[in-house]
């Protein structure tokens, strides 16, 4: 599947890769399976028990109706079927949408996949180039592939000891998502090398982490941002 490059905050442009349209097809369709167990359940319950009635029904189907609002809201744009398949909701910028975009997506859904039995969306994801159904085009939303982010064997070579020496004390002007973005970036650096790409991407990062704690982007991309990480996970985990 493509893969787009989008702009964070820290306007450091990275890759994500969308999610094809088999893999959408396979969270809807886990989805609606979930959805058609829980009617069944619940219906079993309620005849089982005795309890129909009309607020009984409601208690039963509003979960239907508001599912996948519900569930994109509460577990950063993942419903159960986007989190088997690994992918979620993001802006095109590749940061986590509004509720007010999660509503829209919701509300054209019927229209994307209900009115035209998944026609219109389908074409739509084909034939967009951030492979958006009208509910995406509407939000400013796609969906992508969960970014894997670094993993601790990756980290190896981050880790400090008691004795480190800080570098770089005004690390304290970053926040988590740098310090994240700055992780991504190099681990991108390390596993793809010297490329124009990667190269581009390690000085930008470089200079805006450098202009955020006003010090001089000093040593290469990788140094740098190898430093910065370490002094950060050092000065935090002592306070």
């Amino acid at each position: 599947m493509q893969n787009v490059d989008v702009q964070t905050a820290q306007n450091v442009s990275l890759s994500v890769e969308l999610a094809g349209v088999g893999t959408r097809l396979f969270a809807s369709i886990i989805d609606y399976a979930t959805l058609i167990a829980y009617f069944l359940g619940a219906t079993l319950l309620v005849d089982a028990v005795g309890a129909s009635s009309m607020g009984m029904t409601v208690l039963i189907y509003l979960p239907i109706f508001v599912y996948f609002l519900g569930a994109e809201v509460m577990f950063d744009g993942q419903s159960i079927g986007k989190h088997v398949m690994d992918i979620r909701v993001r802006n095109l910028d590749g940061t986590a949408p509004s509720f007010g975009a999660y509503a829209i997506r919701w509300l054209l859904r019927p229209v994307d996949i209900m009115f035209s039995s998944g026609f219109l969306g389908l074409i739509s994801i084909l034939v967009t180039q951030h492979a958006q159904r009208l509910g995406d085009l509407a939000a400013g939303t796609t969906v992508v592939r969960q970014q894997k982010h670094t993993k601790l064997r990756d980290l190896s070579y981050l880790e400090t000891t008691d004795d480190h020496d800080v570098t770089f004390e005004q690390v304290d002007a970053l926040d988590d998502h740098d310090i994240q973005i700055a992780r991504d970036v190099l681990n991108t650096l390390v596993r793809q090398g010297r490329t124009s790409h990667t190269q581009t991407l390690g000085s930008r990062t470089q200079e805006i982490l450098a202009k955020k704690m006003r010090v001089a982007p000093s040593g290469s991309p990788i140094d740098f941002l190898r430093t910065v990480i370490e002094d950060y996970n050092h000065i935090h985990a002592r306070a």
